[in-house]
């Protein structure tokens, strides 16, 4: 009985503590809204702008690990609720690729990072966002909105929304 309570008393103090983590963990639905419908609201036009206007983006590979004027810059320009804990930018293929590693949830679930691309020379642009839990559950979060919105799309869409095979992440490119 002793072994039943102690074990009972280690898993209800590390469930508390993991709820805890997260209730600590900012919300960023308002930024990552529209990302289950791939539909950007003006809060992720916002967002993304601010990328695009203050990291130095040149050819090749760019990285700022912890770089609090950077960050702080794009958390504050972005409207994030704090700064992402590292950024990473790659320009490849005519395209720029923003990776922010952040500490959040949206609808819930913790994010692991978010990604937003853009072309150079080409139009277009999309994101993702990873989580830090199995696929299965950002299926069964999101799993209906990303169907009913890829249904809604018309034949002129160039919208490609999906929570891809064997990743926990959603993702809307509207390259043309």
């Amino acid at each position: 009985m002793t072994f039943r309570l102690t074990l009972f008393s280690v898993l209800a103090t590390f469930g508390l503590a993991a709820s805890c983590a997260a209730a600590s963990a900012p919300a960023l639905d308002d930024l990552l809204a529209g990302v289950e419908t791939c539909t950007p609201t003006p809060r992720h036009e916002t967002f993304r702008s601010a990328l695009a206007d203050i990291v130095p983006v040149r050819t090749g590979h760019y990285e700022a690990p912890g770089d609090a004027g950077i960050l702080g810059k794009i958390a504050r320009r972005g409207g994030m609720p704090e700064a992402p804990e590292a950024l990473d930018v790659l320009v490849e293929d005519g395209a720029i690729y923003f990776t922010l590693e952040m500490r959040g949830t949206f609808h819930g679930l913790p994010v692991r990072s978010v990604h937003v691309y853009h072309g150079i020379d080409r139009g277009g642009y999309g994101w993702w966002v990873d989580f830090a839990v199995p696929r299965e559950e950002v299926i069964r979060v999101f799993g209906r909105t990303v169907t009913k919105a890829v249904r809604s799309f018309g034949p002129d869409d160039v919208a490609l929304l999906e929570i891809p095979r064997g990743k926990a992440r959603i993702s809307c490119d509207l390259s043309t």
